[in-house]
């Protein structure tokens, strides 16, 4: 049975605002990835 998903557009620039707000989501994504940006699974 296929269901149907409902999306809405996300724009991260409406969530990142300062570059307090940035260096904290950099870090996390650098710490999800072990530091490597080729990896995004």
């Amino acid at each position: 049975m296929i269901s149907n998903t409902t999306t809405t557009p996300y724009d991260v620039t409406e969530h990142l605002r300062t570059p307090e707000v940035m260096a904290v989501n950099l870090e996390a994504c650098l710490e999800e990835t072990g530091g490597n940006s080729e990896r995004w699974d």
